[in-house]
């Protein structure tokens, strides 16, 4: 078994979670949470549910992305919330594997300001942050202003084609 397989090289933390303060030297998101990457979660607790975002088939929105991850509630507690926030099926990739974002590196997260993001790594001089799909392509990318908070807020209908992934 090999942990360090969800650990990247470039982690330097995510100074987003300190409220864009400065992140301690030495320490990374892999040694405080366990892995470098951030997977949208479909959340009842985090307010992430299928009220939010709601567009169709669609519908567990993080930031106009379709949250992916899940709670494993027992059925009473589920029951409790009128709703179960289980993991996305790969059935409902609907041919679209090519764009459905899987993780990020955590900094380079949609709810991260642009003035916050402290870049993990860089292409000719730009920072990027890598992206892994759900076709198991990598990219590197930086989410622009009008694709990050607040222009893009929490719950932002999920809509694939809007800006290439989802």
């Amino acid at each position: 078994k090999n942990d360090l397989v969800y650990c990247c090289p470039g982690d330097v933390g995510d100074p987003s979670a300190n409220g864009g303060t400065t992140w301690p030297a030495g320490d990374t998101c892999f040694l405080d949470w366990g892995n470098s990457y951030l997977m949208p979660w479909r959340s009842i607790s985090s307010g992430i549910t299928t009220l939010l975002g709601q567009n169709g088939i669609y519908g567990w929105s993080y930031y106009g992305m379709e949250a992916i991850g899940g709670d494993n509630y027992p059925p009473d507690v589920a029951a409790n919330h009128n709703q179960p926030s289980l993991p996305m099926q790969t059935t409902l990739l609907h041919g679209q594997a090519t764009s459905k974002i899987l993780f990020v590196d955590w900094p380079g997260a949609p709810d991260r300001q642009l003035n916050w993001v402290s870049a993990w790594h860089a292409v000719k001089g730009k920072g990027v942050f890598n992206i892994c799909y759900a076709d198991d392509h990598v990219e590197s990318f930086l989410f622009p202003v009008n694709e990050r908070y607040p222009t893009n807020p929490w719950g932002n209908t999920v809509s694939p084609g809007r800006w290439g992934w989802w």
